[in-house]
């Protein structure tokens, strides 16, 4: 390499940012293929100094485009929810050169959002399933009791009565939509939409209401307005729900957020492993690009919930209490687990020594500081707005 190319280039270790410019300037005659960062100990393959065309495609950094970021965002959220799979491709210079603070940033809103919708899923998805099942339940039940009054008008009036007369324009319609099959799905599907976009909005949630066909004694048909669900159940609104949980399931719920948080700002990796450290800098990206361990987390509530008939039944709160508060205590726990595997991968491509008891170490101490920070803030929140602690 000539002199005067050596004088433009500035390399950084990509684990500890040390700079490396002295390495740099002592390539006269010859550039070695690999050296050793005086700060931290870092093996640095020089091969991928021009690390930016060895950007994995799949990784949102490597988008020309907005376009690009959006479509490449769904598979690197699906690699980054998988314990070492990014770590075969993304090296820590592509890592480096590529995730800059804008790219950075759009993937901070890109995860909010994302988190912020499954959460919301999880909660809806199963209420509104359940809305949907006793929706479908009771229009059959209605055809039926609609048919039986046909019946029971027939044998009032007997076999000579003929066909129903009536001017009702209520008591058509039923008639009409004794005989289509598509009565039934879509008008479960027209009210399902209606209450899934009173939950988007948080307003009160429509109850569908459909017409019972009935039959007077004299054998005349008539209509009667009935809600399909009972305006009594809770279950008609998971955000209902949400108001009435115990703050401290909530609180476990936001631990494994606030422990990928901290993990970029207050927790250094021990200079006693081989004086290894890593930039802090380095240490929030790793944070924010391992949120999306939180996706199976969520999918596991999602999964719990709609697999639990505490919803659907209208049981007294103890019932539901009892059949719910272990599932954010399970969900934590698993949270935990992928994030020390995953921080256990990330650390061994930055070279870290003792790469999973550096993580697992390093997971332990967000959890304690989490159960100390977050009930810390929760009580400083009730002070400051004069709320009841208890």
């Amino acid at each position: 390499m000539q002199a005067g190319q050596s004088e433009s280039i500035h390399l950084s270790c990509p684990r500890c940012r040390y700079d490396l410019t002295g390495i740099t300037a002592s390539w006269t005659t010859a550039c070695p293929l690999q050296c050793t960062c005086t700060e931290c100990g870092f093996e640095i393959d020089l091969s991928e100094l021009n690390a930016q065309g060895n950007v994995p495609n799949w990784f949102v950094a490597a988008a020309p485009d907005t376009w690009g970021w959006i479509g490449r965002l769904p598979g690197t959220m699906l690699r980054m929810t998988v314990p070492f799979w990014p770590w075969r491709t993304l090296g820590p210079f592509a890592f480096n050169s590529s995730f800059g603070a804008r790219q950075t940033l759009a993937w901070s809103v890109a995860i909010l959002v994302c988190l912020m919708m499954s959460a919301a899923m999880i909660l809806v998805v199963p209420v509104e399933g359940w809305n949907i099942a006793h929706d479908i339940e009771a229009r059959v039940v209605f055809r039926a009791e609609a048919r039986e009054a046909i019946a029971k008008r027939d044998r009032i009036l007997g076999e000579d009565a003929g066909p129903w007369a009536g001017t009702d324009p209520k008591v058509k319609s039923v008639l009409q939509s004794l005989d289509d099959p598509l009565a039934i799905p879509l008008g479960a599907a027209r009210d399902s939409l209606k209450r899934l976009w009173a939950m988007a909005r948080f307003t009160d949630v429509p109850r569908g209401r459909l017409l019972r066909l009935l039959c007077y004694r004299s054998g005349k048909l008539y209509t009667r307005a009935t809600t399909l669900i009972s305006s009594s159940s809770d279950s008609v609104d998971p955000w209902k729900f949400v108001g009435g949980l115990p703050r401290y399931w909530i609180l476990i719920l936001l631990l494994p957020v606030a422990m990928v948080v901290m993990s970029g700002f207050g927790i250094r990796i021990s200079r006693g492993f081989d004086r290894t450290r890593a930039s802090g800098w380095v240490q929030l990206r790793l944070a924010l690009l391992s949120c999306c361990i939180l996706f199976p987390v969520l999918l596991f509530l999602g999964v719990c919930l709609a697999m639990s008939d505490a919803l659907a039944a209208q049981a007294p709160w103890s019932r539901v209490y009892a059949e719910f508060r272990m599932i954010p205590v399970q969900a934590a726990g698993g949270g935990l687990l992928l994030l020390a595997t995953w921080w256990w991968g990330a650390f061994r491509m930055l070279q870290v020594r003792f790469a999973m008891l550096t993580a697992y170490l390093m997971v332990v101490l967000i959890t304690f500081a989490s159960l100390i920070f977050i009930p810390a803030v929760f009580i400083f929140y009730l002070y400051l707005t004069g709320q009841d602690i208890n």
